[in-house]
């Protein structure tokens, strides 16, 4: 009889704890449910208008206070009066910066500009030298005019012909030019006098000039000298333009 009576209870404790469960996990009430969803809403409603109000609030204009208003034409009238004060400064700080620099004197502008073109001249005349070699190709020797210089079987000649060149003849070269500017002293024009002392050659750019004895008829007292009569790298195309020419 003891034996058999733990059989009997257990089932009836389980049933307990099962009916236990069954009432935790029941539903809730229609109503309870009903007043919390009105809870829910009413809580809504109410950020709604506070953020309404708020938007209102930000959108109204601030109001000044009257002291405010007093002080702020006061601060117009205050920063306009300063405006011109800022620029008389200013005015003065630059009239003040122009007498500190002073001007260079004219006479070392001058100086520099004639070392400078002293330094263009010893340029070409050395860049003319390392690029021409004067070796003759020939051992002979033309026949030419008084007013023509001979070298290396050709004639050559100065003259105020603007470009042009006798029969027979065409443009030299500035490389020419180079190996014989010297034979050019006791020479004459063929037969026009120059109106520009810029050498033309078959060049693109006028290297020589007269220096002297230019635009003048006579004999030449000095050959064509490189950047002679200010003729550095010109295009001076004259119908009297000074012109070298050779035989062909």
């Amino acid at each position: 009889m003891v034996a058999q009576l733990p059989q009997r209870v257990l089932p009836a404790r389980l049933a307990l704890r099962q009916h236990q469960h069954q009432r935790l996990a029941l539903p809730v009430p229609r109503q309870h449910q009903q007043h919390q969803q009105q809870l829910q809403r009413l809580l809504q409603q109410q950020l709604q208008r506070q953020q309404q109000q708020q938007q209102l609030q930000l959108r109204r204009p601030r109001r000044q206070h009257p002291q405010q208003r007093q002080q702020r034409p006061a601060l117009l009238v205050h920063r306009q009066h300063r405006r011109p004060q800022h620029q008389r400064q200013l005015q003065q700080l630059q009239q003040h910066l122009q007498q500190l620099r002073q001007p260079p004197q004219q006479q070392q502008v001058q100086q520099l500009q004639q070392l400078g073109h002293i330094l263009q001249r010893q340029l070409l005349v050395v860049a003319l030298q390392q690029l021409v070699t004067c070796s003759t190709t020939t051992t002979l020797v033309a026949s030419c005019q008084s007013y023509e210089v001979s070298w290396n079987n050709r004639c050559y000649y100065l003259d105020g012909s603007g470009g042009a060149c006798a029969s027979g003849y065409t443009l030299g070269t500035n490389a020419v030019l180079t190996c014989i500017a010297t034979q050019f002293v006791g020479k004459t024009y063929r037969s026009v006098t120059s109106s520009n002392c810029c050498i033309w050659t078959a060049d693109t750019y006028e290297c020589y000039g007269m220096s002297s004895n230019c635009n003048s008829a006579g004999t030449f007292s000095v050959g064509p000298v490189v950047n002679g009569a200010g003729c550095a790298n010109a295009q001076n195309h004259n119908s009297g333009q000074l012109t070298f020419c050779s035989k062909v």
